[in-house]
Protein backbone atom coordinates (compact mmCIF):
# COMPACT_ATOMS: atom_id res chain seq x y z
CA UNK A 1 0.00 0.00 0.00
CA UNK A 2 2.64 2.37 0.99
CA UNK A 3 4.40 1.32 -2.61
CA UNK A 4 0.72 2.59 -4.43
CA UNK A 5 0.89 5.62 -2.18
CA UNK A 6 4.41 6.58 -3.42
CA UNK A 7 3.63 5.93 -6.91
CA UNK A 8 0.63 8.50 -6.75
CA UNK A 9 2.47 11.01 -5.05
CA UNK A 10 5.29 10.81 -7.88
CA UNK A 11 2.68 10.97 -10.69
CA UNK A 12 0.93 14.27 -8.58
CA UNK A 13 4.68 15.50 -9.21
CA UNK A 14 4.79 14.77 -12.38
CA UNK A 15 1.47 16.69 -13.40
CA UNK A 16 2.30 19.69 -11.18
CA UNK A 17 -0.66 18.26 -8.83
CA UNK A 18 -1.23 19.29 -5.34
CA UNK A 19 -3.19 16.03 -4.48
CA UNK A 20 -5.64 13.67 -5.08
CA UNK A 21 -9.07 13.50 -3.16
CA UNK A 22 -11.06 10.29 -3.05
CA UNK A 23 -15.14 11.04 -1.56
CA UNK A 24 -17.90 8.91 -0.75
CA UNK A 25 -20.92 8.77 1.48
CA UNK A 26 -23.36 5.67 0.97
CA UNK A 27 -22.46 5.39 -3.10
CA UNK A 28 -18.74 4.92 -2.45
CA UNK A 29 -16.49 6.05 -4.27
CA UNK A 30 -15.76 3.32 -6.67
CA UNK A 31 -12.01 4.93 -8.40
CA UNK A 32 -10.86 4.47 -4.41
CA UNK A 33 -10.85 0.29 -4.68
CA UNK A 34 -9.47 -0.15 -8.08
CA UNK A 35 -6.63 2.76 -7.65
CA UNK A 36 -5.24 1.39 -4.04
CA UNK A 37 -6.28 -2.40 -4.56
CA UNK A 38 -8.51 -2.18 -1.73
CA UNK A 39 -11.92 -3.51 -1.44
CA UNK A 40 -14.79 -0.49 -1.35
CA UNK A 41 -16.28 0.07 1.74
CA UNK A 42 -19.90 -1.30 1.59
CA UNK A 43 -21.77 -0.06 4.71
CA UNK A 44 -21.20 3.81 4.62
CA UNK A 45 -23.90 6.21 5.64
CA UNK A 46 -21.60 9.38 6.72
CA UNK A 47 -19.63 11.44 4.08
CA UNK A 48 -15.82 10.63 4.13
CA UNK A 49 -12.57 12.11 2.13
CA UNK A 50 -9.32 10.19 1.64
CA UNK A 51 -6.61 12.58 0.65
CA UNK A 52 -3.68 12.17 -0.79
CA UNK A 53 -1.49 15.09 -1.32
CA UNK A 54 1.80 15.12 -3.80
CA UNK A 55 4.21 15.39 -0.36
CA UNK A 56 3.70 14.16 3.28
CA UNK A 57 1.42 12.03 5.01
CA UNK A 58 -2.69 11.34 3.49
CA UNK A 59 -5.51 12.08 5.67
CA UNK A 60 -8.76 10.57 6.15
CA UNK A 61 -11.76 12.85 6.60
CA UNK A 62 -14.22 10.74 8.33
CA UNK A 63 -17.20 10.79 10.48
CA UNK A 64 -17.59 9.75 14.56
CA UNK A 65 -19.62 6.86 13.94
CA UNK A 66 -17.61 5.69 11.08
CA UNK A 67 -14.00 6.62 12.83
CA UNK A 68 -12.53 2.58 11.65
CA UNK A 69 -13.46 3.10 8.05
CA UNK A 70 -10.69 2.70 5.68
CA UNK A 71 -8.55 1.37 8.50
CA UNK A 72 -6.45 -0.38 5.31
CA UNK A 73 -5.04 2.59 4.52
CA UNK A 74 -2.31 4.61 5.57
CA UNK A 75 -2.35 8.44 6.76
CA UNK A 76 -3.51 11.01 9.55
CA UNK A 77 -7.33 10.24 10.86
CA UNK A 78 -9.17 13.19 11.32
CA UNK A 79 -12.81 13.22 13.12
CA UNK A 80 -15.96 15.25 12.58
CA UNK A 81 -19.13 15.07 13.84
CA UNK A 82 -20.98 18.18 12.65
CA UNK A 83 -21.53 20.20 9.72
CA UNK A 84 -19.74 22.97 11.11
CA UNK A 85 -16.33 20.48 11.58
CA UNK A 86 -16.92 19.01 8.36
CA UNK A 87 -16.46 22.45 6.40
CA UNK A 88 -13.47 23.29 8.37
CA UNK A 89 -11.60 19.88 8.14
CA UNK A 90 -12.48 20.80 4.47
CA UNK A 91 -10.89 24.27 4.38
CA UNK A 92 -7.97 22.67 6.59
CA UNK A 93 -7.25 20.11 4.25
CA UNK A 94 -7.02 21.86 1.31
CA UNK A 95 -4.93 24.61 2.63
CA UNK A 96 -2.29 25.06 0.63
CA UNK A 97 -3.30 22.45 -2.27
CA UNK A 98 -5.19 23.96 -4.69
CA UNK A 99 -4.80 21.77 -7.85
CA UNK A 100 -6.27 18.71 -6.98
CA UNK A 101 -7.31 15.77 -8.85
CA UNK A 102 -10.88 14.45 -8.64
CA UNK A 103 -12.78 12.03 -10.13
CA UNK A 104 -14.34 14.34 -12.69
CA UNK A 105 -14.90 14.61 -16.23
CA UNK A 106 -15.24 18.29 -17.94
CA UNK A 107 -18.91 17.97 -19.23
CA UNK A 108 -18.76 14.23 -18.13
CA UNK A 109 -16.83 13.06 -21.12
CA UNK A 110 -15.27 9.96 -19.90
CA UNK A 111 -18.03 8.57 -17.18
CA UNK A 112 -15.74 5.67 -15.91
CA UNK A 113 -14.24 8.81 -14.56
CA UNK A 114 -17.09 11.34 -13.40
CA UNK A 115 -18.04 9.36 -10.33
CA UNK A 116 -18.26 12.44 -7.84
CA UNK A 117 -21.25 14.64 -7.43
CA UNK A 118 -21.50 17.92 -8.86
CA UNK A 119 -22.34 19.41 -5.43
CA UNK A 120 -18.49 18.30 -3.98
CA UNK A 121 -17.21 20.55 -7.04
CA UNK A 122 -19.23 23.52 -5.97
CA UNK A 123 -17.65 22.60 -1.80
CA UNK A 124 -14.44 22.19 -3.28
CA UNK A 125 -13.67 25.23 -5.44
CA UNK A 126 -15.75 27.49 -2.80
CA UNK A 127 -12.38 26.46 -0.58
CA UNK A 128 -10.11 27.51 -3.03
CA UNK A 129 -9.61 24.18 -4.97
CA UNK A 130 -9.04 24.34 -8.93
CA UNK A 131 -10.28 20.67 -9.43
CA UNK A 132 -8.29 18.94 -12.22
CA UNK A 133 -9.63 15.18 -13.85
CA UNK A 134 -7.96 12.42 -12.23
CA UNK A 135 -8.55 10.87 -15.59
CA UNK A 136 -4.72 10.48 -16.36
CA UNK A 137 -3.97 9.58 -13.42
CA UNK A 138 -6.16 6.69 -12.97
CA UNK A 139 -5.00 5.34 -16.30
CA UNK A 140 -1.58 5.20 -14.67
CA UNK A 141 -3.30 3.19 -11.87
CA UNK A 142 -5.14 0.79 -13.90
CA UNK A 143 -1.48 -0.15 -15.20
CA UNK A 144 -0.86 -4.34 -14.41
CA UNK A 145 2.30 -5.33 -12.65
CA UNK A 146 3.83 -8.86 -14.04
CA UNK A 147 1.94 -10.95 -10.98
CA UNK A 148 -1.13 -9.53 -12.01
CA UNK A 149 -0.74 -10.07 -15.53
CA UNK A 150 0.54 -13.64 -14.86
CA UNK A 151 -2.63 -14.34 -12.37
CA UNK A 152 -4.69 -12.28 -15.53
CA UNK A 153 -3.53 -15.00 -17.86
CA UNK A 154 -4.55 -17.91 -15.86
CA UNK A 155 -7.81 -16.88 -15.00
CA UNK A 156 -8.28 -15.87 -18.96
CA UNK A 157 -7.11 -19.80 -19.19
CA UNK A 158 -9.52 -21.27 -16.75
CA UNK A 159 -12.09 -19.30 -18.67
CA UNK A 160 -11.17 -20.17 -22.05
CA UNK A 161 -11.43 -24.07 -20.72
CA UNK A 162 -14.57 -23.55 -19.18
CA UNK A 163 -16.24 -22.17 -22.80
CA UNK A 164 -14.46 -24.76 -24.74
CA UNK A 165 -16.55 -27.26 -22.10
CA UNK A 166 -19.53 -25.49 -22.05
CA UNK A 167 -20.09 -26.35 -26.17
CA UNK A 168 -19.00 -29.98 -25.70
CA UNK A 169 -21.87 -29.93 -22.79
CA UNK A 170 -24.28 -28.69 -25.73
CA UNK A 171 -22.95 -30.84 -27.87
CA UNK A 172 -23.33 -34.31 -25.81
CA UNK A 173 -26.53 -32.91 -24.27
CA UNK A 174 -27.68 -32.59 -28.07
CA UNK A 175 -26.83 -36.21 -28.73
CA UNK A 176 -28.80 -37.76 -26.27
CA UNK A 177 -31.89 -35.75 -27.52
CA UNK A 178 -31.85 -33.76 -24.10
CA UNK A 179 -33.99 -29.90 -24.25
CA UNK A 180 -30.95 -27.23 -23.99
CA UNK A 181 -32.08 -23.90 -22.55
CA UNK A 182 -30.26 -20.69 -22.11
CA UNK A 183 -30.48 -21.21 -18.78
CA UNK A 184 -29.45 -24.93 -18.01
CA UNK A 185 -26.05 -23.84 -19.82
CA UNK A 186 -25.70 -20.61 -17.82
CA UNK A 187 -25.97 -22.30 -14.55
CA UNK A 188 -23.64 -25.41 -15.61
CA UNK A 189 -20.94 -23.18 -17.02
CA UNK A 190 -20.87 -20.76 -13.55
CA UNK A 191 -20.40 -24.03 -11.59
CA UNK A 192 -17.71 -25.39 -13.20
CA UNK A 193 -15.98 -21.37 -13.06
CA UNK A 194 -16.65 -21.24 -9.23
CA UNK A 195 -15.57 -25.34 -9.54
CA UNK A 196 -12.43 -23.93 -10.82
CA UNK A 197 -11.70 -20.95 -7.47
CA UNK A 198 -12.59 -18.09 -9.66
CA UNK A 199 -15.15 -15.22 -8.23
CA UNK A 200 -18.48 -15.28 -10.40
CA UNK A 201 -19.81 -11.85 -9.87
CA UNK A 202 -22.35 -12.33 -12.37
CA UNK A 203 -24.11 -15.07 -14.41
CA UNK A 204 -22.53 -15.60 -17.81
CA UNK A 205 -24.33 -14.09 -20.94
CA UNK A 206 -25.61 -17.59 -22.80
CA UNK A 207 -28.27 -16.08 -25.84
CA UNK A 208 -29.54 -18.57 -28.16
CA UNK A 209 -31.37 -16.98 -31.77
CA UNK A 210 -32.16 -13.99 -32.15
CA UNK A 211 -31.61 -13.54 -28.35
CA UNK A 212 -27.41 -12.52 -29.69
CA UNK A 213 -29.09 -9.80 -31.09
CA UNK A 214 -28.81 -8.34 -27.90
CA UNK A 215 -25.03 -7.34 -26.80
CA UNK A 216 -26.56 -7.49 -22.84
CA UNK A 217 -28.99 -10.20 -22.96
CA UNK A 218 -29.68 -11.92 -19.61
CA UNK A 219 -31.82 -14.88 -19.97
CA UNK A 220 -35.03 -15.07 -17.21
CA UNK A 221 -37.13 -17.32 -17.20
CA UNK A 222 -39.58 -16.31 -18.83
CA UNK A 223 -37.55 -15.50 -22.08
CA UNK A 224 -35.53 -18.87 -21.56
CA UNK A 225 -34.73 -20.50 -25.49
CA UNK A 226 -34.59 -23.82 -25.80
CA UNK A 227 -31.36 -24.25 -28.82
CA UNK A 228 -33.02 -25.14 -31.94
CA UNK A 229 -31.11 -26.15 -34.99
CA UNK A 230 -29.14 -23.63 -37.28
CA UNK A 231 -29.30 -21.27 -34.49
CA UNK A 232 -26.48 -19.05 -33.00
CA UNK A 233 -25.01 -19.56 -29.69
CA UNK A 234 -23.14 -16.35 -28.27
CA UNK A 235 -21.51 -17.15 -24.64
CA UNK A 236 -19.96 -14.18 -23.07
CA UNK A 237 -18.50 -14.84 -19.45
CA UNK A 238 -16.44 -12.53 -16.80
CA UNK A 239 -14.29 -13.35 -13.94
CA UNK A 240 -11.06 -13.17 -11.72
CA UNK A 241 -9.50 -14.91 -9.04
CA UNK A 242 -10.08 -13.70 -5.30
CA UNK A 243 -9.06 -10.93 -3.82
CA UNK A 244 -8.71 -7.21 -4.29
CA UNK A 245 -5.27 -7.43 -6.77
CA UNK A 246 -7.07 -10.05 -8.97
CA UNK A 247 -7.78 -9.29 -12.30
CA UNK A 248 -10.59 -9.75 -14.66
CA UNK A 249 -10.61 -11.26 -17.76
CA UNK A 250 -13.87 -11.47 -20.13
CA UNK A 251 -14.13 -13.55 -23.42
CA UNK A 252 -16.76 -14.50 -25.74
CA UNK A 253 -17.14 -17.22 -28.25
CA UNK A 254 -20.07 -18.50 -30.40
CA UNK A 255 -21.22 -21.40 -32.34
CA UNK A 256 -23.68 -22.65 -34.60
CA UNK A 257 -25.98 -26.20 -33.48
CA UNK A 258 -25.62 -27.37 -36.50
CA UNK A 259 -23.14 -30.00 -38.31
CA UNK A 260 -22.26 -27.35 -41.04
CA UNK A 261 -22.14 -23.60 -40.71
CA UNK A 262 -24.42 -21.35 -42.67
CA UNK A 263 -22.21 -19.28 -45.23
CA UNK A 264 -23.77 -16.44 -44.27
CA UNK A 265 -23.14 -17.11 -40.73
CA UNK A 266 -19.54 -17.52 -41.81
CA UNK A 267 -19.21 -14.86 -43.91
CA UNK A 268 -20.12 -12.27 -40.98
CA UNK A 269 -17.77 -14.10 -38.32
CA UNK A 270 -14.85 -13.86 -40.26
CA UNK A 271 -15.59 -9.63 -41.25
CA UNK A 272 -15.64 -9.78 -37.04
CA UNK A 273 -12.21 -11.52 -36.90
CA UNK A 274 -10.31 -9.09 -39.46
CA UNK A 275 -11.86 -6.46 -37.94
CA UNK A 276 -10.59 -7.84 -34.65
CA UNK A 277 -7.45 -8.95 -35.82
CA UNK A 278 -6.38 -5.05 -37.45
CA UNK A 279 -7.35 -3.61 -34.33
CA UNK A 280 -4.93 -6.06 -32.45
CA UNK A 281 -2.09 -5.56 -35.27
CA UNK A 282 -2.49 -1.33 -34.72
CA UNK A 283 -2.01 -1.87 -31.33
CA UNK A 284 1.07 -4.57 -31.54
CA UNK A 285 3.10 -2.09 -33.80
CA UNK A 286 2.37 0.89 -31.56
CA UNK A 287 4.10 -1.68 -28.52
CA UNK A 288 7.07 -2.52 -30.74
CA UNK A 289 7.66 1.12 -32.48
CA UNK A 290 7.14 2.54 -28.32
CA UNK A 291 4.33 4.85 -30.10
CA UNK A 292 1.89 6.54 -28.38
CA UNK A 293 -1.92 5.15 -29.08
CA UNK A 294 -4.90 6.50 -27.74
CA UNK A 295 -7.75 4.39 -27.39
CA UNK A 296 -10.01 5.98 -29.54
CA UNK A 297 -7.65 5.64 -32.43
CA UNK A 298 -8.19 1.99 -31.97
CA UNK A 299 -11.88 2.24 -32.11
CA UNK A 300 -11.75 4.08 -35.14
CA UNK A 301 -9.65 1.61 -37.39
CA UNK A 302 -12.15 -1.09 -36.17
CA UNK A 303 -15.09 0.94 -36.96
CA UNK A 304 -13.96 2.23 -40.44
CA UNK A 305 -13.13 -1.42 -41.35
CA UNK A 306 -16.93 -2.33 -40.31
CA UNK A 307 -18.29 0.49 -41.90
CA UNK A 308 -15.97 -0.68 -45.12
CA UNK A 309 -17.92 -3.64 -44.62
CA UNK A 310 -21.75 -2.04 -44.50
CA UNK A 311 -22.17 -2.98 -41.15
CA UNK A 312 -21.43 0.65 -39.75
CA UNK A 313 -25.42 0.66 -38.44
CA UNK A 314 -24.68 -3.10 -36.85
CA UNK A 315 -22.02 -1.79 -34.47
CA UNK A 316 -23.26 -0.55 -31.64
CA UNK A 317 -20.50 -0.16 -28.99
CA UNK A 318 -16.93 0.47 -28.21
CA UNK A 319 -14.45 -1.77 -29.50
CA UNK A 320 -13.44 -2.58 -26.19
CA UNK A 321 -12.77 -2.18 -22.55
CA UNK A 322 -10.17 -1.62 -19.71
CA UNK A 323 -10.04 -4.56 -17.62
CA UNK A 324 -9.20 -4.57 -13.60
CA UNK A 325 -10.24 -5.18 -10.59
CA UNK A 326 -13.51 -4.06 -12.21
CA UNK A 327 -14.71 -6.00 -15.41
CA UNK A 328 -14.68 -2.45 -16.71
CA UNK A 329 -12.18 -1.01 -15.45
CA UNK A 330 -10.76 2.28 -14.36
CA UNK A 331 -7.92 2.16 -17.48
CA UNK A 332 -8.45 3.37 -21.09
CA UNK A 333 -10.74 2.26 -23.26
CA UNK A 334 -11.18 1.59 -26.97
CA UNK A 335 -13.82 4.35 -27.71
CA UNK A 336 -14.37 6.76 -30.44
CA UNK A 337 -18.13 6.41 -30.00
CA UNK A 338 -19.42 5.90 -26.59
CA UNK A 339 -17.15 8.78 -25.73
CA UNK A 340 -14.03 9.94 -27.34
CA UNK A 341 -11.16 8.34 -25.25
CA UNK A 342 -8.05 10.41 -26.13
CA UNK A 343 -5.47 8.56 -23.32
CA UNK A 344 -2.89 6.56 -24.43
CA UNK A 345 -2.53 2.86 -23.96
CA UNK A 346 0.31 2.36 -21.18
CA UNK A 347 2.70 -0.68 -20.76
CA UNK A 348 0.79 -2.77 -17.99
CA UNK A 349 -2.68 -1.75 -19.86
CA UNK A 350 -5.33 -4.87 -19.90
CA UNK A 351 -8.69 -4.68 -21.93
CA UNK A 352 -10.51 -6.44 -24.50
CA UNK A 353 -11.13 -6.48 -28.09
CA UNK A 354 -14.43 -7.01 -28.78
CA UNK A 355 -16.16 -5.80 -32.36
CA UNK A 356 -19.53 -7.26 -32.74
CA UNK A 357 -22.70 -6.73 -35.65
CA UNK A 358 -26.11 -7.18 -34.35
CA UNK A 359 -29.24 -7.35 -36.31
CA UNK A 360 -32.62 -6.91 -34.64
CA UNK A 361 -35.08 -9.54 -34.68
CA UNK A 362 -32.71 -11.59 -36.15
CA UNK A 363 -29.12 -12.40 -34.82
CA UNK A 364 -26.03 -10.82 -33.84
CA UNK A 365 -22.49 -11.93 -33.42
CA UNK A 366 -19.22 -10.75 -31.40
CA UNK A 367 -15.93 -11.86 -30.87
CA UNK A 368 -13.85 -11.17 -28.20
CA UNK A 369 -10.05 -11.31 -26.90
CA UNK A 370 -7.76 -9.99 -23.73
CA UNK A 371 -5.18 -8.03 -24.29
CA UNK A 372 -1.89 -6.61 -22.51
CA UNK A 373 0.32 -3.42 -23.68
CA UNK A 374 3.75 -3.58 -22.63
CA UNK A 375 6.97 -2.16 -23.57
CA UNK A 376 7.57 -3.60 -26.55
CA UNK A 377 4.84 -5.69 -27.34
CA UNK A 378 1.05 -6.24 -27.39
CA UNK A 379 0.18 -9.51 -25.97
CA UNK A 380 -3.32 -11.58 -26.65
CA UNK A 381 -4.22 -13.44 -23.05
CA UNK A 382 -7.05 -15.65 -24.32
CA UNK A 383 -5.12 -18.64 -25.72
CA UNK A 384 -6.20 -20.05 -27.81
CA UNK A 385 -8.58 -17.50 -29.08
CA UNK A 386 -11.31 -18.35 -31.52
CA UNK A 387 -10.67 -17.90 -35.35
CA UNK A 388 -13.75 -19.45 -36.65
CA UNK A 389 -17.47 -20.22 -35.72
CA UNK A 390 -17.47 -23.78 -33.91
CA UNK A 391 -19.91 -25.68 -36.05
CA UNK A 392 -21.19 -27.37 -32.35
CA UNK A 393 -22.52 -31.05 -33.54
CA UNK A 394 -19.43 -31.25 -36.02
Amino acid sequence: MEERIRRIQVLLKREGLDGWLFAGYRNPDPVLAAALRVVAPVHTTRRYVYFVPASGEPIKLLHSIERNLLAELPGATWIYHNRFQWEQAIAGLLEGHSHIALQYSPRGALPSVDTLPGGWLELLREHGAQPVSSASLLAEMATLTPQEITAHEATAKTLTTALQEAFAFIKDAAGQGKEITELKVQATLSQSIRDAGLDLPDPPIVAFGEHTADPHYAPEEETNAVLQREELVLIDIWARSPGPDAVYADLTWMGVHEEEIPHEFEQLFAILCRARDQGFALVERSAKEKRPLPGAHVDELVRGFLEAEGYQDYFIHRTGHSLGQDVHGIGVNLDSVETYDERPLLPGSAFTIEPGAYLPGRYGMRTEINVVFLDGEARITTQPFQKNLLAILA
